[in-house]
């Protein structure tokens, strides 16, 4: 399998890696899960290597990224010949194989005896597990196609020349199975790489050293070394646990206060919002009250101009109404004194005329007839106190000639 088969164009975080590890793990394929798997890869069409006689697709197990890689299986020697098995080896998204870890690593020939023994472990695991569950011999392991992923686990890949084995029976007989072989072939394909001494062994064999303190078994100090070191990881992985879940709590109660935090400051600004919501009714009703203050004002002030105005008129009109009266009066004493004026000139005027008359009757009377005195005066004492005019008459009639 190529190097572009193990990862993906976007790198998965480590929380997915190991959560889809887990899922991998503790998943029975059921008609769901392949169903889903199969709209994934569908779906995504996004091919991210190619082994030998497959490929490597982008897919999705029960919503975790994974690396599906479809190949053909033949049958091995003996069994049906006219049947051909699609499989499909899911796996989660790996940082690459052990062959591109050995390649990265500076001193090839030293690797910790105990991270050998590890992978072995691991990869007995997944043989035995894969002829048990599906009767499937994988005839290629080597360490290009051993995929490691980010925690350390291995899976194992490229299943081109994968066998179905009749009624799940290993068959250690077959040349295609004997450690020659396996052997020639991982030698092969190892000194294709110059970084890598051509003496360096592939197999399980040759990954543990044949040698050991006097007494005790090479592999059972190993196993020993290993389960210390599993003890050690166990106690590692409790206190990496234990970190992970104090940082979950911490962020969980982070994210609780970001999230009161922006509840505040959402209900403050809520707060704001609405007093500058008040404020502005309040400067609404004030220019309102400003507009009704300004317009009484007004109203006022031309009342007041109105008042002034008609207080004007009114004082015009007493004055106009005391000039008149003072002017009647002054006519009314005007015209009493001309009547008072009158009647002392017609009073004068009698007067003049009434001693006028008594100076002619006192003559007449005596010129003519000295008897006739007495009777002119008492006619002109009756004829004074009435309005009558007398007209004396020098006729020389018996009566004086005194007409009324």
């Amino acid at each position: 399998m190529s190097n572009a088969s193990s990862a993906g164009p976007e790198q998965p975080t480590l929380n997915e890696y190991e959560e889809a590890t887990a899922a991998f793990d503790a998943t029975d394929m059921s008609a769901n899960d392949l169903s889903e798997l199969g709209s994934s890869l569908a779906a995504a069409d996004k091919q991210l290597g190619e082994g030998s006689e497959g490929l490597v697709l982008a897919g999705t197990l029960r919503s975790k990224p994974v690396a599906v890689k479809v190949e053909v299986v033949t049958p091995i020697d003996g069994g049906p010949q006219n049947i051909n098995v699609g499989t499909a080896c899911v796996m989660p998204l790996a940082l690459g194989s052990l062959h591109d870890l050995l390649l990265k690593l500076e001193n090839c020939q030293s690797l910790p005896l105990a991270l050998v023994l590890d992978v072995c472990i691991q990869l007995l695991h997944d043989v035995t597990e894969a002829q048990r569950r599906l009767g499937l011999l994988h005839g290629d392991i080597k360490p290009s196609n051993i995929l490691v992923t980010v925690d350390g686990q291995i899976s194992l890949g490229d299943t081109s020349n994968a066998v179905l084995l009749p009624n799940n029976q290993t068959s250690g007989t077959t040349s295609s199975w004997s450690i020659q072989y396996s052997c020639r072939s991982q030698r092969v394909a190892a000194a294709e790489d110059e970084d890598i001494p051509a003496s360096f062994g592939t197999d399980t064999y040759s990954l543990v050293p044949a040698q050991g303190q006097p007494g005790i078994s090479p592999v059972q100090e190993v196993v020993n070394e290993v389960l210390e070191l599993q003890q050690q990881l166990a106690a590692s992985s409790v206190q990496l646990a234990a970190t992970r879940a104090r940082e979950a709590l911490l962020e969980e109660e982070n994210q609780q206060l970001r999230l009161r935090l922006q509840q505040q400051v959402q209900l403050e600004a809520d707060r704001q919002q609405q007093g500058k919501e008040v404020v502005m009714q309040l400067e609404q009703q004030v220019v309102k009250l400003q507009t009704e203050v300004q317009s009484v004002t007004a109203a006022n002030h031309l009342a007041t101009q109105q008042a002034e105005a008609a207080l004007q008129q009114l004082h015009q009109v007493s004055q106009l109404a005391e000039a008149t009266r003072l002017q009647q009066r002054a006519c009314n004493q005007k015209q009493q004194q001309v009547w008072e004026a009158e009647v002392q000139q017609q009073r004068s005027r009698a007067e003049r005329a009434e001693a006028q008359l008594h100076q002619l009757l006192a003559t007449l009377a005596i010129i003519h007839d000295p008897t006739a005195l007495s009777w002119c005066k008492a006619a002109s004492s009756s004829s004074s106190g009435g309005n009558t005019p007398l007209r004396i008459s020098l006729g020389g009639s018996d009566n004086c000639g005194v007409h009324q």
